[in-house]
């Protein structure tokens, strides 16, 4: 039998590479035998099934992308973990719906203690929980619609999750699985910080608060759609402005959520953004992804040159570059999208 486990990750900047094999085999039935083949690829399909906020499927084809759930839906977790597994049975066993509601989960198991045979795994410290939390997941009789995507869950299923967890969503599922009368996937979403977590049926209320909490702020990126719209209209001085205000923003926003104080006047944006990461005691976005911090930077720099009445900035070997073209500026606004985006991801 051919199975599947994809662990998805937050940052673009992955190196898409193999990770090598490993063959194992549950404590409790050492008879199913995996053979898992690891590699680290771009996102293969839109993972919206897996969202932390629950979304009922409906009749039609492209339901399953909402813009109204998450205007940026298709931009979140870029990179993913892939394993490709064969499920040995030395016995004659078939396998029926008991024995799959631990092979399922037994993949993500596998996956995500991979780091502990792929030691460079571990040096990603973005992508794992520095603190217990929630997330959602499920097991399905998981369909497809004719494009080939998967229906989304209304299943409000909150699990605890401890401190070393993979933050991202993923799935684990059978390959070419009908899926009448069996499950074929087990999904979960990412993590999704809550204060002094203790237990499902006491924390519902203060979960669901947070998730409305959640769509909204999924839906509020104002600044960077604007500097999308402007950007794709020629206007490439308001794109700047408005993509700079967006960084702004995400950092007070974050500034809040996490009791950390916005910086005064003096730090260069990408100081501030790290001064406030470190506070929270977060992971430094500019060891992490250098080339995107430099062009925040560049973005501040830019948006600082125009009461000169020109849109220029000086990069660090003091060369002035002046921005006169959308592909220089497309740069700089899709940095500040990556940027909130893993900022949205943290832990």
């Amino acid at each position: 039998m051919e199975l599947e486990v994809y662990q998805f990750i937050s940052r673009k900047n992955v190196e898409n590479r193999s990770l090598g094999g490993i063959n194992t085999s549950p404590k409790q039935r050492p008879d199913l035998k995996f053979q898992i083949q690891f590699e680290i690829i771009d996102k293969s399909f839109e993972v919206n099934f897996a969202q932390l906020i629950p979304s009922s499927p409906s009749a039609g084809a492209y339901e399953y992308i909402d813009p109204y759930v998450d205007v940026y839906m298709k931009e979140r977790w870029p990179k993913c973990i892939k394993g490709k597994a064969n499920l040995n049975i030395a016995s004659s066993e078939q396998l029926d719906n008991e024995i799959l509601k631990m092979v399922l989960p037994y993949l993500r198991f596998a996956c995500w203690h991979l780091k502990e045979h792929v030691a460079d795994l571990k040096k990603d410290k973005d992508q794992f929980s520095t603190q217990k939390a929630y997330r959602r997941e499920y097991l399905g009789h998981q369909m497809f619609d004719f494009d080939g995507n998967r229906r989304p869950s209304a299943s409000e299923k909150f699990c605890l999750t401890d401190i070393g967890e993979y933050i991202g969503p993923g799935v684990a599922s059978i390959v070419g699985h009908t899926p009448f009368g069996q499950l074929n996937e087990f999904v979960w979403s990412q993590i999704m910080p809550i204060e002094n977590p203790t237990d499902v049926a006491t924390d519902l209320p203060r979960i669901r608060e947070k998730l409305n909490e959640i769509r909204k702020h999924y839906n509020t990126y104002n600044e960077l759609n604007d500097a999308r719209r402007l950007l794709s209209n020629g206007e490439l001085r308001s794109a700047i402005r408005a993509a700079a205000s967006s960084i702004d923003a995400i950092l007070r926003y974050y500034c809040v959520i996490w009791g950390a104080v916005f910086p005064a006047q003096g730090l260069q944006f990408h100081d501030k953004i790290e001064k406030v990461l470190q506070e929270a005691s977060k992971p430094s976005f500019k060891k992490l992804d250098p080339a995107n911090s430099q062009k925040l930077l560049y973005l501040y720099r830019a948006r600082n040159s125009m009461h000169e009445g020109d849109c220029y900035y000086k990069d660090n070997s003091g060369k002035t570059v002046n921005i006169n073209k959308r592909d220089q500026v497309g740069e700089l606004v899709r940095a500040a999208e990556e940027f909130t985006l893993w900022m949205d991801s943290l832990v």
